[in-house]
């Protein structure tokens, strides 16, 4: 429970940002361009801050981001492979709920993220779900990481987001937290 040893997480995160960042990036470019990023990203103050405070704010961004370089990568083999296309989409689920669970206020991303697969799997003209694969999977990829924390913070407090909506959902933790 040192400090240190939680400084060591944050900077075992910002090496994990740092390695998806560039594997991410030499898949659509070559490897200097993709080095290249990973510099300009690291020259950015908010992440050296980030990764110099032990919060959770770092591991939060990369659960986000690669949250949406995993829905890329599925949008990228929709025609080509069915099986990888649903992994990915599985895979986007999961790194979107571990942000929420990480960090209730990843939630608008993720509800962002699902309204966009709802609506890219529409067709307006017939006003028909035409691909409901990639919400359907990765919603149980959300709910699979995300559930449990949901589950937990409802068992504890009658509200699945406490301290958020407790108006709507009450209260059963402290009074104090009441809007």
């Amino acid at each position: 429970g040192s400090e240190f040893t939680a400084q060591l997480v944050i900077w075992g995160f910002l090496l994990c940002f740092v390695m998806m960042l560039e594997g991410f990036l030499s898949g659509l470019a070559n490897r200097k361009s993709a080095r290249l990023a990973v510099l300009i990203f690291l020259s950015i103050p908010v992440v050296g801050y980030s990764s110099l405070y032990v919060k959770n704010d770092l591991p939060v961004s990369l659960f986000i981001v690669a949250h949406y370089f995993a829905m890329i990568q599925a949008l990228r083999l929709k025609s080509a492979d069915f099986k990888s296309f649903q992994k990915w989409f599985l895979l986007s689920g999961i790194l979107a709920g571990g942000a929420v669970g990480h960090k209730l206020t990843a939630l608008p991303i993720a509800a962002v993220s699902f309204l966009i697969l709802i609506l890219g799997g529409l067709d307006f003209k017939s006003r028909k779900m035409v691909r409901p694969y990639s919400a359907l999977f990765w919603l149980m990829g959300f709910l699979l990481a995300a559930g449990p924390w949901f589950l937990r913070t409802f068992l504890a407090a009658g509200n699945p987001v406490f301290p958020f909506l407790t108006r709507f959902f009450g209260n059963h933790l402290d009074p104090f937290y009441d809007d």
